[in-house]
């Protein structure tokens, strides 16, 4: 397994979370590289507020500790890698700060740096959430591999924020510019989302990286209909549960 990166912050050593064996398995991608890079040579200034969205494994919040940046997202063994690698490389675990998805900062912010993630309405959230807190002038850089960047995608920076352009592309990623027209305000976040369920007396709500935000999917429809008939206790195990609708059922 590859461990050894180096970036213009320096080299580290990083694992893609605990317990992790795959030997194709990377704690960075293409991606990350290309906006260190981008970084690199665009300096980001001393005493700047830095947040970074959707950091997989920790590699830009291990490479931008200088800055104490803070790493906000929806996954918690994203935050536990960050930890780790953190450790792996003497770096004090307060050198970034963590917000999960749910909670929104309240700080300004110089540099939002967004890796952008498979689900268009967790993106959508955190755009409508975060762009407020961005100062003016500050800099927004969105980062992913090409086959995750869609013409969807680059429509909603430009419908949240404003002018966006994207890089070239480079070993299959490209970096995403976007600044916030003057004078206008990001709309606020639909999320959470409801939606009525009548055929089983229930209206559920989601949020923005649940599956199957508008409606019951149909494996959920399929099990729902063929759920074992039990009286009295039972222990269920719910795994990967979404708005919990199963175990409320």
């Amino acid at each position: 397994m590859e461990t050894d990166y180096h970036s213009p912050f320096g080299s580290l050593s990083l694992l893609p979370g605990r317990g992790n064996t795959d030997p194709n398995l990377r704690a960075w991608d293409a991606a990350d590289d290309y906006l260190l890079q981008h970084l690199g040579t665009n300096p980001i200034p001393k005493g700047a507020s830095v947040v970074i969205l959707n950091d997989r494994f920790g590699a830009l919040a291990s490479a931008l500790a200088e800055f104490h940046p803070l790493s906000a997202g929806d996954s918690y063994v994203a935050a536990k890698a960050t930890r780790d690698n953190l450790a792996r490389n003497g770096q004090s675990d307060e050198s970034v700060s963590f917000c999960d998805s749910l909670t929104t900062p309240s700080e300004p912010i110089d540099y939002l740096l967004i890796k952008v993630p498979k689900t268009l309405a967790l993106l959508e959230d955190q755009l409508c959430r975060y762009l407020p807190l961005l100062k003016a002038g500050g800099v927004i850089v969105g980062a992913g591999m090409v086959k995750d960047i869609h013409n969807s995608t680059l429509a909603l920076f430009e419908q949240i924020s404003g002018p966006t352009r994207t890089s070239l592309a480079r070993r299959k990623a490209r970096l995403i510019f976007s600044q916030i027209e003057p004078k206008t305000s990001p709309p606020l976040s639909p999320y959470p989302s409801r939606y009525a369920f009548p055929e089983y007396d229930l209206e559920l709500f989601n949020h923005a990286n649940v599956f199957s935000q508008a409606r019951p999917d149909i494996g959920t429809r399929f099990l729902l209909a063929h759920m074992p008939q039990t009286h009295g206790p039972a222990k269920v195990l719910d795994l990967a549960c979404g708005n919990g609708i199963l175990g409320i059922y």
